[in-house]
């Protein structure tokens, strides 16, 4: 008699990570492209911070996304779930 493998209980926050991640970089990309219609000092300190955001996410990605998202391990998930509260 075989048993079939029971399916591993699905961890929502870990599968819905990678659609967190993409959401919050639309938001960060939209202010971006708001912002940069303005003029002004405090516009373009705010442009650089945002640039630097999604840079940030963007090395963070090619540094622990080597193998998919589903394969993150608890550090890098914790990373990314920084970035996203930032």
């Amino acid at each position: 008699m075989t048993t079939a493998a029971k399916p591993q209980p699905v961890d929502t926050n870990k599968t819905n990570l990678e659609s967190r991640v993409a959401s919050r970089k639309r938001e960060l990309v939209q202010e971006l492209i708001e912002h940069k219609k303005r003029t002004g000092s405090s516009a373009v300190e705010t442009v650089d911070a945002l640039k630097r955001r999604v840079t940030e996410l963007d090395q963070l990605i090619k540094l622990y996304v080597v193998d998919g998202w589903a394969k993150l391990d608890d550090s890098a998930r914790a990373k990314f779930e920084l970035w996203i509260d930032q």
